[in-house]
């Protein structure tokens, strides 16, 4: 700054230089075609500043002057100007210095004063910027404690659909045994009846040998309807367990795609869980919020099938 001002100002002294030598010499120039005062070691003319050009007049004394008098008063005349020219031109030149110092001096005011707002800036960026950084310290606190607890609740959930699993399979188990239980039974009473009738039969049989001739007749209408009803039990014992495999079977299926589906909505379940776990590192508190939320309505969705699947299993359980 310093510099491009005593740049400035030389330019100034060099175009006010070149006015001055261009202005017309009056007759108080010096002798013999001497240059203006300027040449002769005059400092120039300060910017802003017209050096006024004094008149001479000779003035006669009583009639004619003489050559050597009006050449010594032009001389005179031209020195006293030359000293009032220099003692105007140190006045400036002071007055010019101080102006000088005053400008330097606010100069370095101003630059003062910049600096301390400098500092200032750098001093509150910095707080600003410790301030943001424990605010970032204390979401990724956040962000880890609210990660901890989706862990721990996607580990309580696993267990509980464990738990589920090991119960549904139980069940099974225990409805597999009753329906062995129910088949051992239904072979037992039928081969109680089949040894019944086999015992009926050959009584019969000992009676025909020992009545042959009364009973023929009735042996020839009662064997066909024996045969008959034989067959008719043995149809009906036969859809009896069609009926009972294909009821067992249906459960069995029914509880296979129950399980299918119970495992398809736990996928379901932890993709969504995941996603919101990507979400809230990403949208941090407002994700939070609606994670929460969704967790609810997925804690309250699951006992809600859960619940119907214990109902639906119990149900199944008295029919049987």
């Amino acid at each position: 700054m310093r510099h491009s001002y005593d740049a400035r100002e030389a330019r100034e002294r060099s175009r006010d230089s070149h006015q001055w030598d261009e202005q017309p010499h009056h007759h108080g120039s010096s002798p013999q075609g001497l240059p203006p005062s300027s040449a002769r070691g005059r400092p120039p003319p300060v910017p802003g500043t017209t050096i006024p050009h004094t008149q001479t007049h000779v003035i006669g004394t009583g009639g004619t002057n003489t050559p050597s008098s009006t050449g010594a008063s032009v001389v005179s005349a031209h020195q006293e100007r030359i000293h009032k020219l220099s003692q105007r031109l140190s006045g400036l030149h002071a007055g010019l210095e101080m102006e000088r110092q005053s400008r330097f001096e606010q100069l370095q005011t101003r630059l003062k004063a910049l600096d301390e707002r400098v500092v200032h800036s750098s001093e509150t960026a910095t707080k600003k910027i410790n301030q943001i950084k424990e605010q970032m310290s204390q979401f990724q606190a956040d962000i880890e404690q609210q990660r901890q607890a989706l862990e721990d609740l996607n580990l309580r959930k696993q267990e509980a659909i464990e738990g589920v699993d090991k119960r549904i399979s139980e069940m099974l188990e225990e409805e597999q045994a009753a329906l062995r239980e129910t088949e051992k039974r239904l072979i037992h009473t039928i081969e109680h009846k089949t040894k019944a009738l086999s015992e009926a039969m050959l009584s019969e049989k000992k009676s025909r040998e020992a009545s042959q001739e009364q009973l023929r007749n009735y042996l020839e209408a009662d064997i066909p309807k024996l045969c008959s009803s034989l067959r008719d039990e043995t149809a009906q014992r036969e859809a009896m367990e069609q009926r009972l495999l294909g009821s067992a079977m249906d459960e069995i299926s029914r509880l296979r795609q129950q399980l299918h589906d119970e495992e398809h909505a736990r996928r379901v379940m932890e993709e969504e869980v995941y996603k919101l776990v990507e979400d809230v590192v990403a949208k941090v508190r407002h994700e939070i919020a609606l994670e929460r939320q969704e967790r609810e309505a997925t804690e309250e969705t699951l006992l809600r099938l859960l619940e119907e699947t214990c109902t639906k299993l119990n149900d199944a359980a008295q029919i049987e």
